[in-house]
């Protein structure tokens, strides 16, 4: 795990294979002189933190890196069982295009970052358009309590209902699976719709686009905060919002 381990960076501009020699080197001789065995684990093209909403520094446990084949990650929605598939189509994307895109100094650039973004501002608009299909949208939710223990009415606790009302109880240690399609309906189990039901569902049953633009935005927070973007800049086209612009 990261926060048992540490990163190097080569500042002399060595090769990849130099670079690799040298790590395991240092790991060797560190391990002899502390007693406690120190592995080289792998050479990363680039390895990105996110920032602490708490605190701004890098989490050690939210990141993800990219060893010129295939990415490592951790933390962020890739790697969560409950992602909805389209979310986890659209952050592989933008990871896709951060390995495949130009650089400079090693590092993904900035026109590579503005293909992130237009990406992103594409696939919202077909969640807008009513484009993305139900099944893109299916969240999956283990169930740790019964339904009567729910203290929040929460989205899986709405499920949850559905699923009573129909004559299914999901016990703990279950899973819920769910589409999003009204997330401000005043009728809880009208929030959602079971995965059971997508096939019978009618033209008019959509996904909820308040609820899903937000989880597309966490999704691509997670791909461009690591290089100073905030969520002010993914919403106005790479632009950091301050208080002057509203006095033009």
């Amino acid at each position: 795990a990261m926060v048992e381990g540490g990163g190097l960076k080569d500042r002399a501009e060595r090769s990849k294979e130099e670079q690799i020699k040298a790590a395991k080197e240092f790991a060797q001789s560190v391990s002899n002189q502390i007693g406690i065995p120190l592995e080289y684990e792998q050479f990363y093209e680039f390895i990105a933190f996110l920032p602490s909403r708490l605190h701004g520094a890098g989490s050690l446990t939210k990141y993800w890196a990219f060893d010129g084949t295939e990415y490592k990650v951790r933390g962020i929605e890739l790697r969560q069982h409950s992602t909805p598939p389209w979310i986890r189509s659209l952050q592989q994307r933008a990871l896709d295009l951060l390995s495949t895109g130009s650089r400079f100094k090693g590092r993904p650039d900035g026109p590579t970052l503005q293909r992130v973004l237009r990406l992103y501002r594409r696939e919202l608009a077909q969640l807008h358009e009513r484009r993305i299909p139900l099944d893109q949208g299916v969240t999956a939710r283990r169930v740790s309590k019964e339904l009567e223990g729910y203290r929040v009415k929460n989205l899986t606790y709405a499920a949850l209902l559905r699923a009573q009302q129909r004559g299914c109880r999901i016990p703990p240690g279950g899973t819920v699976r769910y589409v999003v399609v009204n997330h401000d309906a005043t009728s809880l189990q009208e929030r959602v719709r079971l995965v059971e039901e997508i096939s019978d569902a009618d033209a008019s049953c959509q996904l909820c686009t308040t609820h899903y633009h937000s989880m597309a935005e966490r999704a691509i927070w997670a791909v461009l905060a690591p290089f100073g973007w905030t969520e002010s800049m993914i919403q106005q086209s790479g632009q950091q919002v301050n208080l002057l612009d509203f006095h033009q």
